[in-house]
């Protein structure tokens, strides 16, 4: 749990370059972007099951220098910056899908366009601001990939995923 940052939630910087996987993060109430790159040796990157809430004053996710290309895999996140006007994705340099894949994402309460696949794009049904976690009526619920096995076996909770016939 990443809560209350001045600047970014998660913040892959200089020199990343390969192996990274990030998953089951919850980042919420950071003052810049959720997930922000700011590399250009990243490959082969995985960022599964995670939640971006209330993201503040820059993009909810943010590439401020040039990824390569197939950089990451993005998939089974949830994406909702702190407001309509938030951009869900920008940064100096801006994202495009030929950084990577993603797929399977959950994008709410944004402005402009989102990327990928099998996108969901209504309101999460988290229980609460402050409790992220999904009423059992969330479109999240069942609409993931199962690309991300055998990586992610569990949740936030350590529950064990897929619960249902899905992730």
């Amino acid at each position: 749990l990443i809560d209350g940052t001045g600047k970014h939630g998660l913040n892959v910087a200089d020199q990343s370059a390969t192996g990274f996987v990030y998953y089951d993060n919850v980042v919420m109430n950071s003052g810049r972007s959720g997930l922000r790159f700011n590399t250009t040796d990243l490959v082969g990157a995985k960022f599964y099951n995670n939640t971006f809430f209330n993201t503040g004053g820059y993009p909810a996710l943010a590439n401020d220098w040039n990824l390569a290309m197939g950089a990451l895999e993005f998939r089974n996140n949830i994406v909702v910056p702190s407001g309509a006007a938030k951009a869900y994705l920008g940064g100096s340099v801006g994202l495009s899908t030929a950084a990577g894949i993603f797929s399977n994402n959950l994008w709410f309460s944004g402005a402009g366009a989102v990327l990928g696949t099998g996108n969901v794009t209504t309101d999460p049904r988290f229980v609460s601001t402050g409790d992220l976690h999904l009423q059992a009526t969330s479109p999240a619920i069942n609409a993931g990939s199962a690309a991300v096995m055998p990586t992610v076996a569990d949740d936030f909770d350590f529950r064990a995923r897929p619960q249902g016939g899905s992730f």
